[in-house]
């Protein structure tokens, strides 16, 4: 997974280090980092995290949680990728300030500021 989190942090993204059921191993949003050495070391402290993503900052993630069997086709025309629990992630740019959002349709939620 460290070759994951690199691969993010040089497209510019903050990552962190999450436990399998999500939580962070280290302080959400303040400590995510686009630093290689910093995340070299984080992964050979917790070798079996996974990776986290923080959103914010011109990146909106719609979580389609909805079970589908392929991507739904009115948000698949992004950057689009599996989760491990069933949905998909739609990666959107964007200019202005998106918050988080919770069930805005059943089994879709967004990740915005601080997500």
């Amino acid at each position: 997974m460290v070759d994951a989190a690199l691969n993010y942090a040089r497209a510019g993204l903050r990552v962190h280090p999450v436990r399998p059921d999500k939580r962070p191993y280290t302080k959400w949003g303040t400590e995510a980092t686009t630093d290689p050495s910093l995340i070299t070391m984080l992964w050979k402290r917790w070798p079996d995290a996974l990776v986290a993503v923080c959103t914010g900052s011109g990146l909106v993630v719609v979580d389609d949680d909805r079970g589908l069997a392929a991507p739904d086709p009115e948000l698949a025309g992004t950057l689009t990728c599996r989760t491990r629990s069933r949905g998909f992630h739609h990666w959107f740019g964007t200019t202005e300030r998106v918050g988080n959002a919770v069930g805005i349709v059943d089994g879709i939620d967004i990740r915005g500021e601080r997500g």
